[in-house]
């Protein structure tokens, strides 16, 4: 069974192939300001080990829209993604490791965290404005 077929057999999300050992899974959820769709990538590291992470995409959207992450936002971020079980990585990957039986929640995992640093990023986009 390939990986977007384990991934998306319980979510209903759409998933594509890009490679031998890496898939994308496109959710139905947006970015706050854009309408850009969190996602999260796939890659098999064989031995029924799975990478699951969003690529850096979320912290890279903020940045985009012309958030400063700065340290003590970064840190912020890590605090309130940890609190529900989610690894914002120092690379600024929201990522989790999982096996074919925990892949899908894994998956929705990363994109709960895309989903929530989107959320945070309000507040800070509003700071931005008012200056």
């Amino acid at each position: 069974m390939n990986t977007c077929n384990i991934a998306i057999k319980k979510l209903g999300f759409e998933c594509e192939t890009l490679t031998e050992t890496v898939s994308y899974v496109a959710s139905p959820f947006t970015y706050v300001d854009d309408g850009q769709v969190i996602g999260a990538f796939i890659q098999s590291l064989g031995n029924n080990r799975f990478k699951v992470t969003d690529d850096a995409n979320a912290l890279f959207n903020m940045e985009s829209r012309g958030i400063n992450i700065t340290n003590s936002r970064f840190s912020k971020m890590q605090r309130i993604l940890n609190q529900q079980g989610i690894e914002l990585s120092q690379q600024c990957e929201i990522v989790c490791y999982a096996t074919e039986e925990t892949l899908a929640e894994s998956v929705q995992s990363v994109i709960k965290g895309g989903m929530i640093a989107s959320i945070i990023g309000i507040n800070w986009h509003k700071e931005m404005r008012q200056k």
